[in-house]
């Protein structure tokens, strides 16, 4: 009986850490994006600008308004119906889940999914 408990103790353990560890990677703020490339993390900063371009992509910026911004968060077109307006940010204190990854030398995260991206308390 002593092992049964021991191995569901286990499981127990290793669905918790796989649940929340991943789920909940290092809270960061938008200044700091820079430094956690490659990296799974949750940013968080206001949104100090949105922007659509002639191709759909959508892109919230973070910090220093564009091009000197700390951050952005892009959204392709192909996954903009699922974000929704994303004018309804701006200005807002975002939390926004996802690897970092640098484009043009510049950090952001690629969205992909409304559940990347939570109103900050």
């Amino acid at each position: 009986m002593k092992t049964h408990a021991r191995i569901v103790s286990l499981q127990w353990a290793l669905w918790f850490a796989g649940s929340f560890g991943a789920a909940h990677a290092a809270v960061i703020a938008d200044k700091d994006v820079s430094k956690h490339v490659g990296q799974p993390v949750t940013v968080e900063g206001v949104v100090t600008g949105t922007h659509v371009s002639a191709k759909g992509t959508e892109f919230l910026d973070f910090g220093p308004r564009y091009p000197n911004q700390d951050f952005t968060v892009v959204i392709f077109a192909r996954s903009s119906a699922e974000i929704g307006d994303i004018a309804r940010f701006y200005g807002k204190r975002l939390d926004v889940s996802g690897t970092v990854e640098l484009y043009r030398g510049r950090p952001e995260i690629i969205v992909s999914s409304a559940s990347q991206i939570h109103v900050a308390r």
